[in-house]
């Protein structure tokens, strides 16, 4: 019953939100969120004030809470953005709706340089950028980079994606998989019914850039992998939206009409429109 409680939970993302936070998702962010439990390597690309920042952090406590045992990292170009996905956290914990997520979350710490929240045996950490040297020390299944298109290319090559080249418990893995061959040699279990171990996760939200920048190269690449089907190993997905696709009651109408009036086409086409420009 334990079992088929979690298999439902994992797939009834609004109902399981609902119940555990308090929290009434919309249907995109439902979307959104489900998308980003699904994925290998996930890319928002979203309008500016499209509820990135708030999705994300839905997202990372579901996944904590469902993947006990989790390290969790989050960094951007600011520490102050890092820490803005926390206090969502944090802030949804708070309401009487959340009483199941409080109680589950065990120790909060808040430093200047570090952030932790642990919700059971998982963790998740907000770290400042820098240079990428602090990043070193620690390992992660699941990297977030808010704010993307600020972040230094060589500092998500060489420090950020190595991260997902290494699990935490091969040992484990080994032991479990060999005696799975032998349930499956003695006919005693399916090849099918192995267990399927958490991939390592890299996600990606920002606005629009350029068509020079990294970001939009990036994009290409994942956008490749999705519609040739070459990589088998990896699921990709991209999740892009405009200002005009989300629900008219997360924007208030005189902060649009006075981007409009303060920002150029190509700027409102980058930060509203969610368009690449060249």
């Amino acid at each position: 019953a334990k079992l088929w409680l979690e298999k439902f939970l994992r797939e009834n993302v609004q109902f399981t939100v609902d119940m555990l936070m308090g929290v009434e998702l919309l249907p995109f962010q439902s979307m959104m969120v489900k998308t980003m439990m699904k994925s290998d390597y996930f890319l928002a690309i979203l309008s500016r004030g499209a509820s990135k920042t708030f999705s994300c952090a839905i997202f990372l406590t579901l996944h904590a809470l469902l993947n006990q045992g989790v390290h969790i990292g989050v960094i951007s170009a600011s520490f102050r953005q890092s820490k803005g996905i926390m206090k969502k956290i944090l802030d949804i914990a708070k309401t009487p709706k959340a009483r199941f997520l409080n109680d589950c979350i065990t120790r909060v710490s808040l430093q200047n340089d570090e952030w932790n929240i642990e919700i059971g045996q998982s963790k998740i950490t907000a770290l400042p950028l820098g240079q990428g040297e602090k990043l070193r020390g620690f390992r992660f299944q699941v990297m977030v980079m808010d704010e993307l298109l600020l972040m230094p290319n060589k500092i998500i090559q060489e420090i950020i994606v190595p991260f997902l080249a290494v699990v935490t418990n091969p040992t484990e893995r080994k032991r479990l998989r060999e005696a799975e061959d032998v349930l499956i040699s003695q006919g005693k279990m399916k090849e099918e019914d192995r267990k399927v171990w958490p991939s390592n996760k890299l996600i990606g939200l920002s606005s629009a850039s350029y068509q020079f920048e990294n970001l939009y190269a990036m994009y290409k690449e994942y956008e490749k992998a999705i519609l040739s089907g070459e990589n088998k190993n990896a699921h990709y997905s991209i999740f892009h939206m405009a200002y005009e696709a989300v629900p008219k009651e997360l924007y208030d109408p005189a902060l649009l009409e006075k981007a409009k009036a303060e920002m150029s086409e190509a700027q409102m086409d980058r930060e509203f429109r969610s368009i690449f420009t060249s």
